[in-house]
Order: C-alpha cells, then sequence, then structure tokens
C-alpha cells in the first residue's frame, strides 16, 4: 500500500491532518479518537494508514479521549498511542495531561 506524502505548505485542516497523520502512523499504533466535528474529515485519510487500533469517542459524550488515550499507553506501553483531542472535549479531563507528565507519557 502506497502512503500519502504529507502536504508541504498547506493550510491546517481536518484534511491536512488526516494525510499527514495517514503517511506518519506507525504500525500497530492505538489512536484515541475525540476530534467530535472534525473525525470524519481526519479518519477518511487513514484507511491508506499503517495499520491500527481505533478508540472512537462513544455516543457523542465528552471528555473521554485523553483519559483514554493515556489509559491506552499505560496498558501498551509498547505501542504508540496517538489522541485526537478537541480543545473543548480536552478541558473536561485536564487532569489526564499532568497524569501524562508524571508517568513520563512521550510526546
Amino acid at each position: 500500500m502506497v502512503r500519502p506524502a504529507l502536504p508541504e505548505g498547506a493550510e491546517l485542516t481536518p484534511d491536512t491532518i488526516g494525510l499527514a497523520l495517514a503517511s506518519l502512523l506507525p504500525e500497530g499504533s492505538i489512536v484515541s479518537d475525540e476530534m467530535v466535528s472534525s473525525g470524519e474529515a481526519v479518519l477518511r485519510h487513514l484507511s491508506s494508514a499503517a495499520s491500527y487500533d481505533l478508540l472512537p469517542i462513544t455516543g457523542g459524550a465528552i471528555g473521554q479521549g485523553l483519559p483514554l488515550a493515556l489509559g491506552a499507553a499505560m496498558a501498551c506501553p509498547d505501542r504508540k498511542v496517538i489522541a485526537l483531542e478537541a480543545d473543548g472535549s480536552g478541558m473536561y479531563t485536564l487532569q489526564s495531561l499532568w497524569t501524562m507528565a508524571r508517568e513520563r507519557w512521550t510526546w
């Protein structure tokens, strides 16, 4: 499978984020998706990405993305975890960032 090239000099949009993520996503990674309104535009590009596990937002409730990503990283320390987080929903669980820093979760 041919992975797309990074969009150089392109505007930062959900589509360019999806293209960049598809080209850089490591094999066997875990993606925590709490993008809410931008998710579809980003995720449609991941069909060309390396294989990964997706942990999607559930039922429209917000605030689970950062804790979900943290739990996945702690449960699977040998796998790269990518948290796709929206600013509003991230504000519900900012304490997850403190735990990530304390556990030295790499970015």
